[in-house]
C-alpha cells in the first residue's frame, strides 16, 4: 500500500508543474519538471548517478525560453557532485 501512495504523491505533484522541459545529456533524454508558484524551482534528475535532486532560483539562475528550451548556470549534483550546466536544453559536463 505504501507504494501505491508513493506514486500517487509523485503523480500529483508532476501534474503541478508549469511544464516539463527535456534535457538531452550525451544522448539520453530526461523529463523535468518545472514549478513557478511563488519560488521557482526545478524537480531534476542527475544522468550519472540517477538521483533526483532540486534546483531553487533563490540559488541559481534558470529559465525556460519562449521555444521551451531551458537554461540553467553550473551546478553540481548534492550526491556525486558532479558539474553540469545546461544551455537551449543540452546538458554539458561543466
Amino acid at each position: 500500500m505504501i507504494g501505491a501512495l508513493e506514486i500517487g504523491q509523485s503523480y500529483a505533484a508532476h501534474a503541478r508543474a508549469s511544464c516539463h522541459p527535456l534535457v538531452d545529456y550525451k544522448g539520453q533524454t530526461m523529463e523535468w519538471d518545472f514549478y513557478d508558484d511563488g519560488a521557482p524551482a526545478l524537480h531534476m534528475v542527475c544522468p550519472r548517478c540517477a538521483r533526483f535532486g532540486l534546483i531553487t532560483a533563490a540559488n541559481k539562475r534558470f529559465h525556460v525560453d519562449d521555444r521551451g528550451k531551458l537554461h540553467v548556470e553550473p551546478f553540481r549534483c548534492d550526491y556525486c557532485l558532479r558539474r553540469f550546466a545546461v544551455a537551449d536544453s543540452q546538458m554539458v559536463d561543466a
